[in-house]
Formats: C-alpha cells, sequence, structure tokens
C-alpha cells in the first residue's frame, strides 16, 4: 500500500524535476542571447524606431557597450530571482554542500597529484609537447593556408558565434547555472562539475596566461616574421577561447554517463577550438595544446573533487540520496504541521 510519504516524495520528485527543465531552457535562452546580444536591440531599432545606436552588430556582451549590458543582466536576474522563488532551504543547504566540496577540493588535489606521482606527469607534459610541435611542424601552415580559401559572409557569421561562445561571460556563466541549479535542485554532481570547471577555468587560465608572456607567439592576422615578439594581449599560444570551452567541456565529458551528452559537449568545445583558427585568431598547435591541456585539467580536477573523503580524513562529505531523503522528510513534516 502506498504510503502518504511516498505520493509526496513522488510527487516533489515530479516539481523538482519540471522546474529544473524550465530552469535550463530558460538558462538556454539566455545564452542565446548573450551570444547574440545586442543584435536583437539592433534589429529591433532596425524595423521600427531607425535611431542612431551607440552599438551595432559588432558589439560583444560585456566588451564595447557596457551601458547596453545592463539591460540584458536585468533580465537574467529576473530570471535567476525566479528560480530562487521558494527554494531557500534549498540554497541554504546546497551552500553546505558546496562549502563541503570547496573546503576539500585542495587536499583532495594534493593527494591525487601524490597518488599520479612525478614520473607519469613528466611523461603526460613529454607526450603534450610532442604532439604540438608535430601539430606545429606538419598542419600550422597548411591549415591557416586552407582556412584563407573558405572565407564567406555565412562562415564568418557563424565563425563569430562560435567565438562569442568561447569568451566573454559565457563559459563563467555557465559554471554559475551548474553550481546555481546544482545547489537549488540538489544536485550535489551538478556542484562538483561547477567546481571542477571552475578550477580547470583559473589552473589553465594562469598557465596560459605565462605562457602567452614566455612564447609570444604572434597570431596568423598579425605574422611578422618568425622571430618576431608580441606582447601578451597579442600573443597566439595557447589560446584562452579554447581553454575555457574545455574547462566545460572536458568536465562534462569526463562527469556524465550520457554518451551522446559528452559527445555533443567534446563536439561544441572542439567547434570553439575550431572557430579560433579560422578566423585566424590562433593556429592550430595554440588550440591543440590548449584542449589537450584542458582535457588533463578537467580530469584531474574531476576526479578530485569526486573522492568521497573528506581532506584531512574528517570523513565522507553528504551524498546525494541523504541530501534529497532529508529534503523529503522535512518538506513531509513542514506540510503535515501546515
Amino acid at each position: 500500500m502506498t504510503s502518504i510519504v511516498d505520493v509526496e516524495s513522488r510527487a516533489g520528485e515530479k516539481a523538482d524535476r519540471r522546474a529544473l527543465i524550465i530552469a535550463s531552457a530558460a538558462f538556454m535562452a539566455l545564452l542565446v542571447l548573450a551570444i547574440s546580444w545586442p543584435d536583437p536591440v539592433v534589429w529591433l531599432n532596425s524595423v521600427t524606431f531607425k535611431t542612431a545606436l551607440a552599438v551595432d552588430d559588432e558589439s560583444f556582451l560585456g566588451r564595447e557597450a557596457p551601458s547596453w549590458d545592463v539591460a540584458y543582466w536585468a533580465i537574467a536576474g529576473l530570471v535567476l530571482l525566479r528560480m530562487l522563488e521558494g527554494r531557500r532551504e534549498s540554497l541554504r543547504e546546497g551552500g553546505v554542500e558546496l562549502r563541503t566540496f570547496a573546503t576539500n577540493l585542495p587536499g583532495n588535489a594534493r593527494a591525487l597529484m601524490r597518488e599520479i606521482g612525478a614520473i607519469r606527469i613528466t611523461v603526460a607534459s613529454i607526450l603534450l609537447a610532442l604532439v604540438v610541435g608535430l601539430t606545429w611542424f606538419f598542419l600550422d601552415a597548411p591549415v591557416v593556408a586552407a582556412c584563407e580559401t573558405v572565407v564567406s559572409p555565412v562562415a564568418r557569421s557563424f565563425v563569430r558565434w562560435l567565438n562569442r561562445l568561447g569568451g566573454g561571460m559565457n563559459p563563467p556563466m555557465i559554471m554559475i547555472f551548474y553550481l546555481v541549479a546544482g545547489m537549488l535542485f540538489r544536485r550535489p554532481v551538478w556542484i562538483q562539475w561547477a567546481l571542477a570547471m571552475v578550477a580547470t577555468g583559473l589552473s589553465g587560465g594562469v598557465l596560459i596566461h605565462v605562457l602567452k608572456i614566455l612564447v609570444g607567439r604572434s597570431r596568423p592576422e598579425l605574422w611578422l616574421g618568425a622571430f618576431h615578439h608580441v606582447g601578451p594581449s597579442s600573443s597566439s599560444f595557447p589560446s584562452g577561447h579554447t581553454m575555457g570551452a574545455f574547462a566545460i567541456g572536458a568536465v562534462l565529458f569526463f562527469g556524465s554517463k550520457s554518451w551522446p551528452f559528452r559527445i555533443a559537449a567534446l563536439l561544441l568545445a572542439g567547434s570553439v577550438a575550431s572557430s579560433r583558427v579560422v578566423a585566424f585568431r590562433h593556429w592550430p598547435s595554440d588550440v591543440v595544446a590548449s584542449a589537450l591541456l584542458g582535457m588533463l585539467l578537467g580530469w584531474f580536477f574531476l576526479r578530485a573533487g569526486r573522492s568521497e573523503q573528506r581532506a584531512g580524513g574528517r570523513g565522507p562529505t553528504v551524498n546525494e540520496r541523504s541530501w534529497i531523503e532529508s529534503d523529503r522528510r522535512s518538506s513531509f513534516n513542514r506540510k503535515s504541521q501546515s
């Protein structure tokens, strides 16, 4: 015989699943709007008011026209407020889970480094350098030359969208969504993914910036000769956009159990990397180096975040089942008391 608790639990699960689907759809709409911003505003003005604007279809969210970006962030804020409605307790419990994972991550990462060992790290570094070197020697010039033959208005527009997806605020927005949704909808694994994405993006970003300064390789569009050294802002090696894309794609690839989702994540990250070559912003070896580095760091931080023990041996973390069951009981008690 089905108990009232089971009925209430199933109803709560369905409501949560429906709310999560709606939130995910809203976020996808926000992401598309961010990539195209402020194109909708420019288009609406072109068919209605026809006035002079301080932005055009080349403007980029968070870059050229911050005053216009306020409208976008207001829309994003409204979506966030709607997600938060009625989920204060979930947010509080999610904060506890986030603190646990974040506190454990540094200790788990150090333990995993010791487990992997210096020999494996050295071998992996040599193999990475070998692959990048072979790409530089055999593919850089031919691939960039081939890209010159496929430039068209349609290709240029598509590449511009992919470049936007991998740059600006879009990678951080994806990380924030997994973090917030994981807290609000009781998905601890999403919180782990978000932390792994952030750790991969930050560590990879620092390493890439250092390499840009040290290498100083000029971009294909600024090629000034083999021995010309450029500053960090114009340095081609490695690719920051590619690292941002693979910080997300690698974690989703290694973290998800769904092969279609894993392949889609990897293809999307690879598309961002390819767009940087087609846009003549990077050489193939630049994006190969960033992609491989992103995959390695993504795997590393995801595995470190999955540790079942707290850093320092203080016992197991809160798992997803106990979190959900605790919420079911508290929800049922609140309804019974009312």
